[in-house]
């Protein structure tokens, strides 16, 4: 599972470096419910392929 947000550099208020660290904070709780009540099982991983295209797709070469 990745999490990425935005501005993980040093020079953030500490108002913006809480509002990232409640994000990541929802996405873990999100994560560790539907892992206790099986509902991740049932996640479509394939739609990951759905989001826009950020260089790592070769095929369309």
């Amino acid at each position: 599972m990745l999490f990425e947000v935005r501005g993980q550099q040093d020079d953030l208020g500490q108002k913006q470096h809480g509002m990232l660290v409640q994000s990541v904070q929802t996405g873990v709780e999100s994560l560790l419910s539907g892992l206790a009540d099986g509902t991740v099982d049932r996640v479509d991983g394939d739609n990951f392929f759905d989001l826009p295209d950020y260089g790592w797709d070769t095929t369309n070469d």
